[in-house]
């Protein structure tokens, strides 16, 4: 199996990189909190979580394009992911994001 080169894509104040698996913390404690209770109907568990952060990293690999890791330049934590959503049982190709804090109130979704 060929591994996908997931481009970067970079703006004045955000970088836009492939998600790794060390962004998968700030997802699990997205998807656990009650922040999540309208994105997917969380909170999940963490089992759940990651299972479901897994599915990012995977979605690149089987359909060629997903979501990718926002990141401040100069600095390469994740605040969140945005980008595409097709998965196998969807009527349709999505696009949305997930931001988690502090990344909210900041236009950070807007401009990614």
């Amino acid at each position: 199996m060929t591994s996908l080169a997931i481009p970067t894509i970079e703006t004045n104040r955000l970088i836009l990189r492939g998600p790794e698996p060390r962004d998968c913390d700030g997802f699990i404690d997205f998807f656990t909190s009650g922040r999540a209770a309208y994105v997917g109907g969380g909170p999940m568990s963490v089992g759940k979580a990651w299972r479901t952060f897994a599915l990012e990293l995977g979605h690149w690999q089987l359909c060629g394009f997903g979501s990718w890791a926002v990141t401040l330049r100069g600095s390469d934590t994740a605040l969140g992911l945005v980008g595409g959503w097709n998965p196998i049982d969807s009527p349709e190709r999505q696009i949305g994001w997930l931001l988690w804090k502090p990344a909210e109130g900041k236009s950070i979704a807007y401009e990614a």
